[in-house]
């Protein structure tokens, strides 16, 4: 199968929508980390948090209203989006110590490598676990 086939197919459409909710995510939750640390004074610590615990739930929402169109129910679905997000991290722990520590790999370099290959993980394991 071709690529332009795969993202004609109800898989492609949904991994392009999928990709889109997580770029519009990743700018909302950079993009509020700026500001809240720009013009207020609360702490790094509470403004990062914040910001990361609404993208997750807006992710959540985009991903089951549009790049799926789920009909799980929220209940289930949730308790499974943060256990694969739970798991997410989890990986990038083990996979980031593995690049540094046994290949030596500079740090940035191995975040940036596990930031390329996790959407697709994520994708596939909400696609088949989450949102089915």
């Amino acid at each position: 199968m071709s690529i332009m086939t795969f993202l004609r197919s109800e898989s492609g459409g949904q991994l392009l929508k999928y990709l889109t909710a997580g770029m519009i995510t990743v700018g909302f939750y950079v993009g509020g980390v700026w500001l809240g640390t720009r013009y207020t004074d609360l702490p790094v610590w509470l403004v990062n948090t914040g910001f990361y615990l609404a993208a997750t739930v807006i992710s959540y929402i985009v991903n089951y209203t549009w790049a799926f169109q789920s009909r799980a129910s929220h209940g289930t679905a949730f308790m499974k989006y943060i256990t694969v997000a739970a798991l997410g991290v989890g990986l990038n722990f083990v996979f980031v110590a593995f690049l540094t520590g046994t290949l030596r790999l500079y740090p940035a370099l191995a975040a940036l490598i596990f930031a390329g290959l996790w959407p697709f993980l994520s994708f596939t394991a909400q696609k088949l676990f989450v949102f089915k």
